[in-house]
């Protein structure tokens, strides 16, 4: 099964979960929500990792 971990990170806590989940997962990539130009559709399961500010996901999150 292919995995697609996609995140955003502003102070580096929601990329240093990712880079975990990623070394926990065979067969899966890791990509900041910046820098996305993965096609989602080659991927079986895709993991969304965001911060939450007073209540709030990240913006590009809620967008993607």
């Amino acid at each position: 099964m292919k995995t697609l971990i996609t995140y955003a990170s502003k102070t580096g806590t929601t990329e240093k979960c990712a880079k975990e989940i990623n070394r926990q997962l065979k067969n899966s990539k890791m990509v900041n929500i910046l820098n996305q130009n993965e096609d989602i559709n080659r991927y079986d399961c895709i993991v969304v990792g965001t911060p939450i500010r007073m209540g709030m996901i990240d913006k590009k999150i809620k967008k993607f």
